[in-house]
């Protein structure tokens, strides 16, 4: 899998032009005439280009294709981790402890934990931000029959109380090992602006659409986060101002202008144009970055990083009212698939070898993968066993080479990806390779104004190649819980509907166990679970690229737990 050479290659950073230049010459402030001040500096605009627009800002809302990079802008929590996977404080001032007074275990297993807020707080529009509005977002998160918010962690919890406006309690059904590190999972809410909306909705529990549809989550959303919306050109563009009541310090960079790119290729030529300043969310391919070194390496006008992305991967449909090759179920079937799939083709044609392949969800940086890596089953490309397990599922190959029923009826499902330049060229490889071993595929290529569509997503019709979060979060994309439906509004990563009751216990146990080392062993056992049972085929982790202008200093790809936007209150625009 090449990741030893893969891991050293991130390591570098592969930033170029790490002491480069201004981009052009200083700008020269005018001379102020005798007895006049200086003109105050102009307000400094960043410009972002992103691939996928979010559907909301809120930072608990399931959103059809939530973005949760761009989510970090507006929005705070109690902590926040950092570029090297720590948690650090933000709005708390203190974080609970175990076996302290802050985090207390019942002997059946009920827990309290407190966290102190930072004194003086406020939501962007100067209301107080207290205790209180942690309390308010737990009775909107938990309002039955909404259906707009994540579940967890709010789903563990029996109350949430505000015992004075600086300290919120938070009391545990259960044992739940990152209470003391609660994030963009569980927000505050202000109260003062959706508390009228909420018990509308409670009154009328039909009206959850207008609750969804309400200004606040898009065009007058009001958070505490680094940075407040000015204006949302649905479609186009997000323009938004620094926030001075920010917790951690006012960002140094007065405005941003968040601009949606869907098309790659313009997001390359408008960052090498400098019409933009940084450019990342999928915005570029790894083909880019090749284009990004040639360029910038002469003229040292910016700098880039590679860095593990999104998990990539093919995941069977396991609902039989949509699945149109129904054997693509027999486990022997996808055997055969899994071992006609050579990554090492894939990498060549995708990453000239550079690329981040993997045969398990788990990345190699991770403690524990050496651990998964161990125990899990491996189907290395291998023509002869596709043969194998394809006859013992009663296919013979045809006249032309490709596997058959017993009544003549070519194997061919359907095989969906993502538009864009690197998954389009992966579905042609991919055909390609599969071909040589007899499989025939129907491929089809979503809309980029489809991949929002979580209905969309969940209801293909054979295979589908979608991408998800590389963090610890995205295991439990194979559990029960995560299975979309008309009821949820078609949300969760669990896109394929797999079932499986001993790895949506050991998610339960993974999120229950205080020890760490036990608790890696659950995410040990998940995996070689998955991998006997092949509900999806893991192809490689998606390359990143974080690239911006020399004249902006701060971005850092940080690890698969860091939002890259982490520490952008800190980032300056020269």
């Amino acid at each position: 899998m090449k990741l030893g050479r893969s891991l050293s290659f991130v390591a570098a950073g592969i930033v170029l032009a790490a002491c480069a230049a201004p981009s052009g010459p200083a700008t020269s402030r005018p001379v102020a005439e005798s007895g006049q001040a200086p003109s105050p500096a102009q307000p400094k605009t960043l410009a972002v280009a992103v691939r996928y627009e979010a559907n909301d800002l809120g930072a608990n809302t399931v959103g059809r294709r939530p973005s949760p990079a761009i989510k970090r802008l507006f929005n705070a929590g109690l902590s926040l981790i950092d570029g090297k996977g720590q948690t650090q404080l933000y709005l708390a001032s203190s974080l609970p402890q175990l076996n302290t007074g802050s985090w207390r275990v019942e002997p059946d297993g009920r827990m309290e934990t407190t966290y102190t807020l930072k004194p003086n707080l406020t939501w962007q529009d100067g209301q107080p931000l207290t205790a209180d509005d942690f309390v308010f977002g737990f009775h909107a998160y938990t309002a039955p029959g909404l259906g707009i918010f994540n579940s967890e962690p709010q789903d563990r919890l029996d109350s949430v109380v505000a015992t004075d406006p600086g300290t919120v309690v938070f009391r545990w059904k259960r044992l739940f090992p990152d209470a003391d590190k609660l994030n963009d999972n569980f927000p505050p809410l202000p109260r003062h602006l959706m508390e009228g909306a909420l018990a509308a909705f409670e009154a009328d529990p039909t009206s959850g659409e207008a609750f969804y549809n309400n200004p606040f989550w898009t065009t007058s959303y009001i958070s505490a986060g680094p940075f407040k919306i000015e204006s949302w050109v649905q479609g186009s563009e997000l323009n938004a101002t620094a926030f001075a009541g920010h917790a951690l310090g006012r960002p140094k960079i007065d405005r941003l202008a968040i601009k949606i790119v869907p098309d790659e290729n313009t997001a390359l030529t408008n960052l090498l144009a400098e019409n933009i300043t940084l450019s990342t969310d999928f915005t570029l391919r790894y083909e880019h970055a090749t284009v990004l070194k040639r360029e910038w390496a002469t003229n040292q006008k910016g700098s880039y990083q590679l860095y593990y992305a999104t998990r990539h991967y093919s995941f069977v449909q396991f609902r039989p009212e949509y699945q149109k090759t129904p054997s693509l179920l027999d486990l022997r079937v996808r055997k055969g698939l899994a071992h006609s799939l050579d990554r090492q083709v894939l990498n060549d044609a995708l990453f000239n070898g550079e690329g981040f392949m993997t045969e398990t969800w788990t990345p190699p940086m991770y403690p524990y993968f050496a651990d998964v890596d161990r125990v899990i089953t491996k189907y290395p490309y291998d023509p002869r066993q596709t043969d194998r397990y394809m006859s013992e599922a009663g296919f013979t190959k045809d006249r032309e080479g490709f596997f058959a029923s017993a009544t003549g009826e070519r194997f061919r499902p359907d095989f969906w990806v993502e538009a864009g330049s690197q998954f389009e060229k992966e579905l042609v490889v991919i055909q390609e390779t599969w071909s040589r071993s007899g499989i025939e595929v129907n491929p089809y290529v979503l809309p980029a104004a489809q991949v929002g569509d979580n209905q969309a997503r969940a209801t293909f019709p054979g295979m589908a190649t979608p991408s998800f979060t590389a963090n610890e979060r995205g295991y439990n994309y194979y559990t029960t819980s995560q299975i979309g439906s008309p009821e949820n509004r078609w949300a969760g990563g669990n896109h394929g509907a797999w079932r499986n009751a001993e790895v949506d216990q050991l998610w339960v146990n993974f999120n229950t166990l205080l020890d760490r080392g036990q608790r890696d062993q659950q995410i040990v056992q998940m995996m070689k679970i998955v991998s006997e049972e092949l509900p999806m085929f893991t192809h490689y982790f998606n390359t990143g690229v974080l690239a911006h202008l020399s004249t902006l200093r701060g971005p850092d790809s940080g690890t698969p737990e860091t939002y890259w936007l982490y520490n952008v209150h800190e980032w300056e625009l020269r």
